[in-house]
């Protein structure tokens, strides 16, 4: 054995053991997110449904004549709040955007300027997990149907508008448990409705 070390380049054989060490660090990394990969699509699919959800108003009041109170409004907003932001981790800035976002887009459905009647959300594939640290970015394809009525007033003839859609959804562990940073969940275009 000395009289091969005595030999042997000692740069090739320093650059073969990197090289063993980063591979064996790739490969416990890729088997480790491998196993976080059901966690991170159960949080996914969670998430999805519940954003769908409190992305209409209660079913009686998805019209262009809605008579949806103001009290109603406030306490269906509270249901959103206490239901999707616990998806979210704990930081004010992001869970206030979210909030906003999404009651956003409910009050102009309720001030009957963008009123939708059904919206759903078929995950086809999820495409990619990107992961950073405690961050993975996650891409995902969908099928998404929403319905629209007849609106005169802007000049919308209604109908059921689908299409693929590419969604993504930033997730961070933290405690053990992953939570929504960031999602970003696209509507099919109106240029495909049938």
């Amino acid at each position: 054995m000395k009289k091969f070390l005595k030999h042997a380049n000692r740069g090739i054989i320093v650059s073969v053991i990197i090289i063993m060490g980063i591979l064996t660090y790739l490969t416990a990394t890729a088997v480790s997110q491998g196993r976080e990969k059901p966690a991170i699509e159960t949080v996914c699919r969670e998430y999805i449904a519940a954003e769908i959800q409190f992305s209409l108003l209660p079913e009686q009041y998805r019209t262009l004549e809605s008579d949806m109170t103001e009290e109603q409004f406030e306490a269906y907003l509270q249901k959103l709040e206490t239901t999707l932001l616990p998806f979210y981790i704990d930081n004010d800035r992001i869970r206030e955007i979210a909030y906003e976002q999404l009651s956003n887009y409910l009050e102009s459905q309720l001030m009957n300027q963008a009123p939708v009647l059904s919206y759903e959300k078929t995950i086809l594939s999820f495409d990619s997990f990107i992961f950073d640290g405690s961050q993975v970015t996650v891409e995902l394809t969908t099928q998404s149907t929403i319905e629209l009525p007849e609106n005169k007033n802007f000049g919308e003839p209604g109908g059921r508008i689908a299409g693929e859609t590419t969604d993504h959804i930033v997730l961070e562990k933290v405690s053990n448990q992953w939570l929504v940073v960031y999602a970003s969940l696209s509507q099919p275009h109106r240029s495909h409705r049938y």
